[in-house]
């Protein structure tokens, strides 16, 4: 009966029924087939390693800052100043906060002798978050805890009672004049323009939820708006006097960072959009480049962006950018035991196992300065002075 009733049904159905269950399966076998011979033709992913290559600078346009390129005759030497906080250079001389005086101080670097700038600061290293120095050395801005009850207690000139306990007041000093003057606290992330003249910084609006740009003169009086952009935190470095970097700040995983390059002569800007979580900048001297941090694959990396090309390089995994530095537009960088010398042009690079024990991990976080006049490199460890000579 079932044998009739299938020889009863037309014969393009039956070659229909045929076509679903034969010949469909085998097409989709063979295209199966096929596309796993294309995949073994496909490269297979490799962990991306450093761009660095051994061997000496090859003639560019870069030369070395440093007499000894080849780093065969570094020299790690230590100095008898102490307590070494915020340090910055001018000339031939350093500018520092002294945690012992608890005030200003600057050390000769001709001779190593010290000289104390003000009298009337007399606060305990642990009251301050941060010192942002101009260039000249004349005027710097204090971030201070504002810790009422001890304040009170000491009598300081840096007792903000109109602002929160707790609450980051910022307060900028003249060095020359020694005068003392609070500044509005919304204020964020002030930076001196390069000739000392004025400061740029942001006010997060919250009605807007906008990071609004502004500069002002060096106490914040006449505030004149730049720009606005997407809320969030930024630090600022100069370029000129009328170019900053704009960075993110963010210690959150992001899809994506990004970057501004802001012209506050004519108020506009150019945006670079760096894929994944990016933050901080530290420019080159020609303005050609700036390197920048970046989590990949849970490992910090030395980043280079260039800005003539518009493209991103890697330079080092486990390097910090608060412990590498620009010379005559060459990277100088501690890593581990180490000291990398790399030239952003032809990307080869040389490498030195520090002496004396010196680590990148005893180096003080941002405390790394080169003084051309000696080429020397200085820094501190644990807050005292030392330098590498080449």
């Amino acid at each position: 009966m079932l044998l009739r009733k299938i020889y009863e049904i037309p014969i393009l159905i039956k070659l229909l029924f045929l076509f679903l269950i034969i010949v469909i399966p085998i097409g989709f076998l063979l295209l199966k087939l096929s596309i796993n011979k294309q995949r073994e033709n496909i490269p297979k992913y490799e962990k991306p390693t450093p761009i660095i290559s051994s061997g000496l600078f090859p003639t560019t346009k870069l030369t070395p800052a440093i007499t000894d390129p080849e780093l065969k005759q570094i020299k790690v030497n230590n100095t008898n100043i102490n307590n070494v906080h915020f340090p910055s250079v001018y000339n031939t001389t350093l500018y520092y906060y002294s945690s012992k005086e608890n005030n200003f101080k600057t050390a000769s670097l001709d001779n190593l002798r010290e000289k104390t700038l003000s009298d009337n600061i007399n606060l305990d290293i642990e009251f301050i978050r941060d010192i942002t120095w101009s260039q000249d050395k004349k005027h710097a801005i204090l971030t201070i805890e504002n810790d009422k009850y001890r304040l009170r207690n000491i009598r300081s000139n840096f007792l903000s009672e109109d602002d929160e306990d707790l609450a980051l007041t910022k307060w900028v000093y003249n060095l020359e004049t020694k005068n003392i003057k609070k500044i509005d606290t919304s204020i964020n992330s002030p930076v001196f323009s390069p000739d000392g003249k004025f400061i740029l910084y942001y006010i997060l609006d919250q009605d807007t939820s906008q990071s609004v740009f502004y500069t002002s003169t060096i106490d914040g009086s006449f505030p004149q708006k730049i720009i606005s952009f997407p809320g969030g935190e930024y630090m600022a470095s100069s370029i000129s006097n009328n170019n900053f970097i704009l960075s993110p700040v963010s210690e959150f995983q992001t899809e994506q960072s990004i970057y501004y390059l802001l012209d506050i002569a004519n108020k506009n800007f150019r945006t670079i959009e760096i894929k994944g979580l990016a933050y901080g900048a530290n420019n080159s001297q020609n303005n050609k480049y700036f390197l920048f941090q970046k989590l990949i694959n849970k490992d910090r990396s030395l980043m280079l962006y260039d800005l003539e090309i518009n493209q991103e390089r890697r330079m080092l995994n486990n390097a910090v950018i608060e412990k590498t530095l620009w010379i005559n537009n060459i990277i100088y960088t501690f890593v581990g035991n180490d000291l990398y010398v790399i030239n952003p042009v032809s990307l080869n690079s040389n490498h030195a196992i520090l002496p004396g024990g010196l680590s990148e991990s005893a180096i003080d976080s941002s405390s790394i300065i080169f003084v051309p006049q000696y080429k020397n490199i200085y820094y501190t460890t644990q807050n005292k002075l030392g330098y590498l000579s080449f």
